[in-house]
């Protein structure tokens, strides 16, 4: 159709290959409620199946299709079955940017990692992982090279996501959006990591970019070099805290929040290995923060 060619032209725009919207299965369901319904009808569904499967939305006017005038990105799990979507506006619009399958009996987001099922060999080879927020991200990176990379899928960073990377790798790089969001959200995910074990680094993307644009404008080599100089998770912290850690409040906030997220460590000799990296880089002796 005219408007599949049109999605089609838009993704090549994006700056994506047609080998990596082939590899990835993207689409596009028509701007129409109930073309997509009238195909499962025809197959004989069963009005309760129809609904069980996060395509639809039941409405006053009955069932309509959930991702209508979106570009589809089909989301797979570990071994390769397309479990979900997430529908994409084409253009700047009034309405949300993402929609994403609710919760159904075969699909968690808390527990589901974006491109896993093409990644997981690379991170295992690799013997670390990268993390990124967005499916463009992905796929960019993926394409320039760096195949060791997964996203999370319409969620924030959760503790099932940390116990199923460990699966592959325990050393992982954040690759998140360098806004205020990004750097707040990496923070967070960064001590997630730290609580389940695992070696987070956090990687310093250019101010008010994303990892999609900045491979797409200067290649994969930046941030290939910039994964040499990820921080760890205490260190870009305290770069990145609203508090200002040269005033006594602003270091006592700043401990306390930090504290806050170390305490959770389960395994105690990891904990007390960062309990003495906060020690080190704010000074603080490791007995007075052991008193907090």
């Amino acid at each position: 159709t005219n408007e599949g060619k049109k999605i089609y032209s838009h993704l090549i725009e994006r700056g994506l290959k047609e080998e990596t919207i082939k590899t990835f299965n993207l689409g596009y369901s028509i701007d129409n409620n109930q073309q997509l319904l009238k195909h499962f009808q025809n197959q004989k569904y069963t009005s309760d199946a129809l609904l069980k499967s996060g395509l639809f939305i039941d409405t006053k006017q009955g069932y309509i299709d959930r991702f209508k005038g979106r570009i589809i990105f089909p989301i797979h799990n570990a071994t390769g079955k397309t479990i979900a979507f997430s529908g994409r506006v084409v253009k700047n619009s009034k309405i949300a940017k993402y929609v994403n399958s609710p919760e159904t009996p075969i699909y968690h987001k808390s527990n589901v990692l974006y491109g896993l099922h093409e990644s997981k060999h690379h991170m295992r080879t690799s013997k670390c992982a990268i993390v990124v927020e967005g499916y463009f991200d992905y796929l960019q990176l993926f394409q320039s090279g760096i195949k060791n990379v997964v996203a999370i899928s319409g969620t924030a960073f959760t503790d099932k996501h940390a116990q199923l990377l460990k699966r592959y790798t325990n050393n992982i790089f954040l690759a998140y959006d360098g806004d205020n969001a990004g750097i707040a959200a990496a923070i967070k995910a960064g001590y997630i990591l730290l609580k389940h074990g695992h070696n987070p680094r956090i990687i310093n993307i250019p101010k008010n970019t994303d990892p999609d644009d900045w491979v797409l404008k200067k290649g994969p080599e930046p941030l290939i070099q910039s994964i040499e100089k990820a921080s760890n998770i205490i260190d870009f912290h305290i770069q990145n805290t609203p508090f200002d850690i040269n005033t006594e409040s602003g270091k006592f906030n700043f401990i306390e929040e930090a504290l806050n997220e170390v305490s959770q460590i389960e395994d105690p000799v990891y904990r007390e290995l960062q309990i003495k990296s906060l020690s080190s880089i704010s000074q603080i002796s490791e007995h007075s923060i052991y008193e907090k």
